[in-house]
């Protein structure tokens, strides 16, 4: 299984908890308790209590009414959910302001554990650095 977080994420129109849920099994199944752990490894809990009506805030289609933070903020707490040992990223913290990208760069800490990962970046020369468990290439 692959886990895949582009620059820009799509969420889909309905609420911020089945945004989340969609990590795994398409949502089926996933207790609270489960999307309320993912969505605070992805520093994005705080936010989510503040909005109107919390985790059932409704979401417009592409997430228009959330900030480009909040967006991928759900989205790295759906990957969360998916625990997939393979992530594909693509410069997720792209075009965010400097708060929204070291809350994302903290938890793509959490979330790169013991996983292989990919890492697509479109500035800098390619790498290729980790340990054989741990793999981290940039690809321009």
């Amino acid at each position: 299984m692959l886990i895949y977080l582009p620059q820009n994420n799509y969420l889909l129109e309905g609420t911020v908890r089945e945004n989340i849920a969609l990590g795994r099994n398409g949502g089926v199944g996933i207790g609270e308790e489960e999307i309320r752990g993912a969505a605070r490894m992805a520093y994005a809990e705080e936010f989510i209590e503040k909005l109107l009506d919390g985790y059932d805030t409704l979401v417009s289609p592409g997430g228009s009414n959330l900030s480009g933070g909040q967006r991928q903020r759900i989205a790295v707490a759906r990957a969360f959910l998916k625990d997939a040992p393979i992530l594909l990223m693509d410069e997720p913290a792209s075009a965010l302001d400097i708060q929204s990208e070291k809350m994302i760069h903290k938890a793509l800490e959490k979330l790169t554990e013991q996983k292989v990962v990919i890492m697509v970046s479109h500035q800098g020369k390619p790498q290729e650095s980790g340990e054989w468990r741990e793999i981290r290439m940039r690809i321009c």
